[in-house]
Formats: structure tokens, sequence, C-alpha cells
């Protein structure tokens, strides 16, 4: 039978299969036993964000569902101690990651279509990051979300000022097309300062997703923060069939169509993707 549990020093000895240089890591871990260690997780939480940075089963072992007991033994971990999300970060080994690549996509991941891109994913550059979709808890993360009819006051010259400036490479902001929806044009707001923002416009009875804004620090949150706006239209009976996305450039449209591809069925096909920009 196996069981879960974390390992406190990572020795040689338990883990003879795992590189010197992760022995010797300041990682977490969590590891699956039976006779001896079957598998592991490397992690870090830093600033209420699990970071998963290296993930490894046994391969005379694996097929037999020791990553999912390991995952979702850190998934109740994350929700205690990492309420923000989680985000691979790390290296997995070349000859898993196919298999790594359907594994994280199982749990809600967010992936690229080039797989081999798993093996240099480093939280600077968040857009190749894969993101897992915790819910936001605002009693623990001081984060808020407003629609553009509730901002508050002292929130409003920071979302003006970011509007009128280009605020990322990969997230230009620029003219408003068509008639903005106040109701779904959503603000969040984390620790007092806005941490990311959507535009949403009608143009013809075509709902658009025109302009976007995700700080480096908070592009974990970009899931729940659509899926909010999604949550707000259906509930209000928004007849929307079709959704653009305009505005981002090449380097970020993969992570918008995975994104909102990802949330199809969840949202019973109402939103069919078109062609970026």
């Amino acid at each position: 039978m196996i069981k879960i549990r974390e390992i406190q020093t990572i020795s040689e000895e338990e883990v003879p299969w795992l590189a010197p240089s992760y022995i010797h890591s300041d990682c977490r871990c969590l590891g699956a036993f039976e006779d001896a260690c079957a598998g592991i997780i490397l992690y870090e939480i830093k600033e209420r964000i699990l970071y998963i940075r290296y993930v490894y089963v046994r391969e005379e072992l694996r097929g037999q569902g020791i990553g999912g007991m390991l995952f979702q033994e850190l998934q109740e971990l994350a929700q205690r101690e990492a309420p923000e999300g989680m985000i691979v970060s790390g290296v997995i080994p070349r000859e898993q990651q196919s298999a790594m690549v359907r594994f994280f996509m199982q749990y809600g991941f967010m992936v690229p279509e080039n797989g081999e891109s798993i093996a240099t994913v480093s939280t600077e550059a968040w857009r190749d990051s894969y993101l897992a979709e915790i819910p936001v808890r605002e009693k623990e993360s001081s984060a808020h979300i407003y629609s553009m009819t509730e901002l508050p006051h002292e929130l409003e010259y920071d979302y003006r000022n970011r509007v009128r400036s280009a605020v990322l490479p990969c997230c230009r902001v620029e003219n408003v097309k068509g008639t903005l929806l106040p109701e779904y044009s959503l603000v969040y707001e984390y620790q007092g300062k806005i941490g990311a923002y959507i535009l949403m416009t009608d143009v013809d009875g075509i709902l658009y997703l025109n302009s976007v804004y995700i700080s480096e620090k908070n592009a974990v949150f970009f899931v729940p923060l659509l899926k909010h706006c999604f949550m707000c239209m259906e509930k209000q009976g928004y007849p929307y069939k079709t959704m653009k996305i305009t505005m981002f450039s090449d380097e970020s449209r993969w992570l918008f169509q995975r994104l909102v591809h990802g949330m199809k069925a969840e949202i019973e096909n109402q939103i069919t993707m078109c062609r970026l920009g």
C-alpha cells in the first residue's frame, strides 16, 4: 500500500535515483512510499504561491497512479499554505515530458503545444508557466474582484492611468472598440493595487475581450478573473455566442488561446474562438 508523507531531509539512501543537485536543494519534498521510495515531488512556497520544481516516479512503477496520489496530496497542502495558486517552474526529465504534459493538463494546468518548453520554464517568464486553477480566497489573499460599475474611488486613478498607457509588451492597451460593458469589465485588486483587469465590449452582438492587463506577479489569477466574468454574463443572461480576442502580441497568443479553450466545456460551448488580433 502506497503512503504519502513529507520527507524532512532528502538523502541518497532514501532516494538513490535523485540527482545530487536536488538532494542538496532547499526544496520541500513529498514522497510516495511502499517498501521504498516510489516517487517524489519537490516544491517551494513563496509569497503564498506554490512552485513545483521537480516530479519523478520510478520507471518500473509508472502508470499505477502514484503521481496522481502525490499531486492530490500537494493540492491539499497548497490550499492550506499557498492559496494563491500553483505554477510548474522547474525541470521535468526529458524522457517524461510528453507524459507530464498530459498529467498536468488532467489537473487543470494550461500547457503550450510545444511540450519541450516544459524543461525551460521559469518564474520570470510567466507567459510560459503552467497555471493551476486554485480559487482566490478573499480572506486569505486580500484579493477582490470588482466590476467597473463598483470600482472603489481609491482605485480609479490607478486604473485610468493603466488604461491610457502600455502596461506590458505582451498585453498592449489601445483604443477600445465597440460599446464598453462595465458590468462585465473586471478589475482584480490585490493588497490595495490593481493586479489585473479585463475590458469587455459589445460590437453588433459579438463579445470582444478587448484589453487585458496582468502584472507578472498576479498572472496566476487571470483564469479566475475571466471565469468570474463569464459567470456574471451567464447569470444575467447576456446573449453571447462568439467571443473575439484582440490586441495581443504573438508571444502571448498561446496563453490566451489555452485559457479560453480550456474553459469551453465549463460554459457549454457558448464561446467560439476567433482569430486573434
